[in-house]
């Protein structure tokens, strides 16, 4: 619904639909043969990467679409097309899934979380990146058979970011301005929010210790230890106690 919604042409969305199945199944393999599970961690890390499942398959689907409305057949499109934009898709993909694997070789004592965490989120990026040279392009060549709409129509949205964007244009030093009084209004907002926190941060617990003499004898000592949890106990927002004795 959200594809179709921005796209707004089904046989675009019923390509990139395809995609998001295909990639699962290349990551739940993936994962199987680097003996990953599905567990909090795993799930967390597909969920990361959802988002940019398709964000591969967009950029080839509408590079083939503008190739198919220039008069080229589906198969031509589809070759010239994935050809065109291949070499970025590979390079934007490459520079997110590199952040991620060097987790894998850090050593520490979360190695495991950190390991499991990041393969969950670069299996599905390179499973898509490979989805969306392969599968993507074989689909539209046998599904693009008719002079059809072009996806991402302009509209209203499109000019208002065409107008904004030659503004910011002519402006440029009055837009840098900006980002950098932004950038400092957060720096310092967040100074004084952290000020606050700790003005505002209460002690949730407190310890009482008490020394006896040596020699001390057991029943006396329990007899102290009663008299003070009497005493802690009358304090106000005193909600619990625990007592321990050492030697």
């Amino acid at each position: 619904a959200v594809l179709f919604l921005f796209l707004r042409n089904a046989r675009f969305v019923a390509i990139l639909l395809l995609a998001i199945p295909a990639s699962l199944l290349a990551t739940f393999n993936l994962m199987y043969a680097w003996d990953l599970t599905l567990n909090v961690l795993s799930l967390c890390g597909l969920a990361l990467a959802m988002g940019m499942l398709t964000d591969n398959s967009i950029v080839v689907m509408e590079s083939i679409f503008k190739h198919f409305e220039r008069g080229k057949s589906a198969m031509d499109a589809a070759r010239d097309g994935t050809a065109e934009v291949s070499k970025a898709v590979v390079a934007a993909t490459a520079t997110t899934a590199l952040v991620f694997l060097p987790v894998v070789f850090i050593q520490s004592d979360f190695q495991d979380i950190l390991r499991e965490l990041a393969l969950a989120i670069t299996f599905p990026l390179l499973a898509s990146l490979v989805v969306a040279l392969s599968l993507v392009p074989s689909v539209a060549a046998r599904m693009l058979g008719r002079r059809e709409r072009a996806p991402l129509g302009t509209g209203r949205l499109m000019l208002m970011y065409t107008l904004l964007l030659k503004a910011s244009l002519r402006h440029r030093a009055v837009v840098a301005y900006g980002v950098f009084l932004s950038l400092i209004a957060t720096l310092v907002a967040a100074f004084f929010l952290m000020l606050e926190q700790e003005v505002i941060a209460e002690e949730t617990q407190f310890s009482v210790y008490a020394s006896l003499s040596d020699g001390a004898t057991l029943q006396a000592t329990d007899e102290v230890m009663r008299e003070i949890e009497i005493a802690v106990g009358e304090l106000p927002g005193v909600d619990r106690y625990t007592a321990s004795v050492q030697e």
